[in-house]
């Protein structure tokens, strides 16, 4: 719940000061990141006091050096798992589209949770792609790459499944 609520505020933040344009940004952008950094420690509180893991959702806005190193180890072991193990009916049928998957994963790499945000119009696509990233556990580990506080983080991705046995992010989604 508070999690939730933490969440919601970051990101209305994020859209509210987002609009400026780069020369304007100084004294708006020191703005909007001393919220931010308030909403964070709230949201660090928030999560000591409850039971509930802390999760931090891992997008273009927010990724450290570290952070964008463990999406991008992530991501590379999904990409090898799709290619020996794509499915031979899409291949024969030329079948291909893009789908937008969230997963959860806690820091000893372990998949809490996976969803298809975006779906095809083709079932197999979809089967396949919340399958691929099942099969490609366990995945590595955060420990030292991601915020001592955190317990899973959430990654939300755009797949393209394409003609030619192979899937490539199509954009980094948030």
């Amino acid at each position: 719940m508070h999690t939730v609520f933490f969440r919601t505020l970051l990101v209305v933040f994020s859209i509210c000061f987002s609009s400026y344009s780069y020369a304007e940004e100084t004294e708006e952008q020191k703005e909007r990141q001393r919220l931010i950094e308030k909403i964070k420690e709230a949201h660090k509180l928030a999560c000591k006091d409850t039971s509930i893991p802390c999760k931090e959702h891992l997008s273009n806005s927010n990724l450290t050096k570290n952070s964008q190193q463990y999406r991008d180890s992530v991501l590379e072991k999904i990409r090898q798992t799709a290619e020996s193990n794509f499915p031979e009916a899409l291949i024969e049928d030329g079948r291909y589209g893009v789908v937008i998957i969230s997963m959860e994963l806690d820091r000893n790499g372990k998949l809490e949770d996976v969803r298809l945000m975006k779906k095809t119009d083709i079932k197999l696509i979809d089967e396949f792609a919340i399958e691929l990233v099942k099969r490609a556990q366990p995945y590595p580990q955060f420990e030292g790459l991601i915020n001592e506080d955190i317990d899973v983080v959430v990654l939300t991705e755009s797949f393209h499944f394409n003609t030619e046995n192979r899937i490539k992010d199509v954009e980094k989604s948030n």
